[in-house]
């Protein structure tokens, strides 16, 4: 039988297990084999890739020159990897047969990729249009041409701005997500029973209306539960 695709599917880089999960799409079957091999050139990739975010980045700072960050070899590799990993999974996911449980883990392998992608392929569009727009101002030297020349100079600086947001979007996206990120929180909000009267409840309502606007803000959902 003929094996006409197959991915790897790499775990988040802020993992440090070895076992990999390596799936072989067949026309008719779909296997998966969990093969306990050391990838080297991925590892050094991520291992890098996490050096450079815990030392230049963080979630509200950044310490070093976004371009000269996203320029570095090991990330531009990693994200063509996370990008060939997530044109693969789509086609996996529209053509292939899976039962439910692998369909279940090719879903959300394929909604952690998707914003990463999609931020990936706007940056390389931005980036393309950059080098025409360069191009373009090298062909304009001369003095009659010189209103072109500003309206290009203008529209650079906004292309610059663009791909300096798309470079911190991408960056916060790739630092590790904290532990409990992804839990439920249960919160409670009580005024006092004994103290406080009228004026302890109302900043105990102030309280909650702070914490369920937030929530909203976040896009988060919100629940009164008593």
């Amino acid at each position: 039988m003929n094996r006409h695709l197959c991915v790897w599917l790499f775990r988040h880089p802020s993992l440090n297990g070895y076992l990999q999960c390596h799936i072989q799409l067949h026309s008719h079957q779909f296997r998966q084999i969990h093969l306990d091999i050391r990838l080297q050139v991925f590892r050094q990739n991520r291992n890098c890739i996490l050096h450079l975010l815990s030392k230049n980045w963080s979630r509200r700072y950044c310490h070093q020159d976004t371009k000269m960050l996203w320029k570095h070899k090991a990330l531009q590799k990693y994200m063509e990897n996370l990008s060939k990993e997530y044109q693969t999974l789509e086609q996996c996911l529209q053509h292939i047969p899976v039962n439910e449980e692998n369909q279940r883990s090719l879903n959300r392998r394929h909604a952690e990729l998707a914003p990463l992608a999609a931020i990936y392929q706007e940056i390389q569009e931005t980036e393309q249009a950059i080098e025409e727009l360069e191009s373009m101002c090298k062909s304009l030297n001369k003095q009659d041409e010189k209103q072109l020349q500003e309206l290009a100079l203008e529209e650079r600086q906004a292309i610059d701005q663009k791909i300096n947001m798309l470079y911190n979007e991408l960056f916060q996206s790739l630092v590790p997500k904290e532990k409990y990120d992804k839990n439920d929180v249960i919160l409670e909000v009580a005024a006092g029973r004994t103290t406080g009267g009228d004026i302890c409840q109302q900043f105990t309502r102030e309280i909650f209306d702070m914490y369920q606007n937030y929530s909203c803000y976040k896009h988060w959902q919100f629940e009164l539960l008593n």
